[in-house]
């Protein structure tokens, strides 16, 4: 008898331990619909047709390896990505100027291209050692037939932030899985298992809950860390052979 409520109450615990992990794949995958749908709305509500007189031109640039030319993907965008790159520096007191732009290529010349950007972190290193951050938003501006998007020399470019709209999927997946699973491990297993009657928690349904919050962030983790936002350095010189750097390129 006593070997039989052993074994019903290790039933009892291994399908409790189910129901969370379903409870927990579920909240992962609302979270990334909420996001997705939350997105798309703020999309809509900043792009104002009447408004929006000139477009930019999205989906025609190309990353090229400057030592394996076939080594090449295609800029999408879906969302917005960061160019890195330099201004000329006009002050006695400032050493270098770093931009990280954020935003979509609107056009590609020969020594130039057209930048849509949204946003901004101008970082300023001055000759004694300081330096100072300013951002700048651009969001909710849009370009009239008399104005240009910002126009950036490709000599002064140093890396592109890029990740594809697939790679940002998986990675909000990790992120979510992590958020959610920390929140059960962390909130939900004391709250869940507190026994009203005799006080105090239950050590058995609070471990269970935390394994399944630990399983969680255990999950989302390495998901998270191996899709996370890469950087390609850039080089302007198409006939450099050096496989670390890659060139902007018009779609053919």
């Amino acid at each position: 008898m006593e070997t039989k409520n052993i074994l019903v109450e290790d039933y009892l615990k291994t399908k409790n331990m189910k129901k969370q992990l379903h409870l927990l794949l579920l909240l992962v995958f609302a979270n990334i619909s909420f996001t997705s749908i939350s997105q798309e709305k703020d999309k809509k509500s900043k792009r104002d047709p009447e408004v929006m007189e000139v477009d930019s031109v999205f989906g025609f640039f190309l990353m090229v390896n400057s030592e394996d030319t076939t080594k090449q993907f295609k800029l999408r965008d879906a969302g917005a990505y960061t160019l890195i790159y330099s201004e000329k520096v006009n002050d006695t007191i400032t050493q270098e100027r770093i931009v990280f732009a954020n935003g979509n290529i609107r056009d590609l010349y020969d020594k130039t291209l057209d930048f849509d950007i949204r946003n901004e972190t101008i970082e300023h290193n001055f000759k004694d050692g300081s330096y100072m951050n300013i951002q700048n938003d651009y969001s909710s501006f849009y370009y009239s037939e008399h104005e240009k998007p910002r126009s950036i020399d490709l000599k002064s470019l140093h890396y592109i932030d890029y990740s594809s709209p697939t790679r940002s999927v998986v990675h909000a997946v990790g992120v979510s899985s992590m958020i959610i699973g920390g929140a059960i491990a962390l909130v939900a297993a004391p709250l869940l298992n507190i026994n009203f009657k005799q006080g105090g928690i239950s050590s058995t349904g609070y471990m269970n809950t935390v394994k399944v919050g630990a399983i969680g962030f255990a999950f989302g983790f390495p998901i998270s860390y191996f899709s996370r936002t890469k950087r390609y350095q850039l080089t302007s010189n198409k006939s450099l052979k050096d496989e670390d750097y890659w060139y902007i390129d018009k779609q053919k």
